[in-house]
């Protein structure tokens, strides 16, 4: 599939799914062609995708998707696998974080050496950019799927790896 296509998919599945961002069609296509992606292809059809982004000093990993008729199957494993080793190889990031309330994507990043931090554990700086990157206008319309839902949402966790 060409970038253009999964970042459709992608971005139409972040629209409906309760436990993603909504992601532009435009932020995941430049994600991918700047290699700041891992897609998961089998016999040309889409499983899902790793997206991350720089934040200060800090990678965060974005989003992490598995279409559902392909879930249950370790896809999860395999991304979040890609992912570490990009971190892993790259001199320029020493830290990286992630968000989550899947209590079954929890115990996969515990897996890979990230650990459950307290909000507090990132710097104002990093804050005030992920405030910026989730206030985008047409993010902002997509967050009224949560309130509908409220109930049914988990607690979101923050999970941090550090390199030495």
């Amino acid at each position: 599939m060409d970038p253009k296509a999964i970042a459709k998919t992608i971005s139409e599945a972040s629209r409906k799914e309760l436990t993603l961002l909504y992601y532009l069609p435009d932020e995941l296509e430049r994600a991918i062609n700047e290699k700041r992606a891992v897609i998961l292809e089998e016999e040309g059809r889409l499983i899902g995708g790793c997206f991350w982004r720089k934040v200060g000093d800090w990678l965060e990993l974005d989003t992490l998707y598995i279409l559902p008729e392909f879930r249950g199957r370790g896809y999860v494993r395999k991304l979040f696998s890609r992912a570490k080793d990009y971190l892993q190889i790259n001199p320029d990031f020493r830290k990286a974080f992630l968000f989550t309330q899947v209590p079954a994507i929890r115990k996969i990043v515990a897996e890979y050496d990230f650990q459950p931090k307290r909000f507090s554990r990132l710097p104002w700086s990093v804050w005030l950019k992920i405030f910026k990157h989730r206030l985008h206008p047409l993010r902002i319309l997509s967050y009224f799927k949560y309130f509908r839902e409220l109930r049914r949402l988990g607690t979101w966790q923050l999970f941090t790896f550090e390199r030495e």
